[in-house]
């Protein structure tokens, strides 16, 4: 009787010792899934990395070309206005002549018109003289 407690005590002490190993087992387990987890974190993580660099990169290109568009457009727009500035100038000094024209057409006329009115006037003192 005695040797088949020392069996039953046995057997229970062996199934106490299974269950701890599958209970360490399973926290093992666990162990293992965490590590898992945390690898699979850290590779998200570097991805991750790798994106916002790769975003970052992308960002200082967008804004190079946004500058390199800008002094282009600025540069088209001071073009166009100096076109613009040189046909209005070139407006402006036709205007000029034109009003110069006028001008001298107009001291040519009164020219023309003192002249004529001091031939007349002398005609009609020579007519005055001729007929006294």
């Amino acid at each position: 009787m005695l040797i088949f407690k020392q069996i039953i005590k046995n057997q229970k002490k062996n199934i106490n010792q299974i269950t701890l190993n599958k209970l360490f087992l399973k926290k093992i387990y666990q162990l293992d899934y965490i590590k898992m987890i945390q690898f699979q974190l850290r590779k998200l993580n570097n991805q991750f990395r790798k994106t916002v660099f790769i975003f970052h990169q992308h960002m200082i290109q967008q804004i190079h070309f946004n500058q390199i568009f800008q002094n282009i457009i600025i540069k088209i727009i001071i073009i166009v206005l100096i076109i613009v500035l040189w046909n209005f100038l070139r407006v402006l000094n036709i205007i000029i002549l034109l009003i110069n024209l006028y001008v001298d057409i107009l001291i040519y006329n009164m020219n023309v018109n003192l002249i004529v009115k001091s031939n007349q006037h002398q005609l009609v003192e020579k007519i005055e003289i001729e007929q006294e």
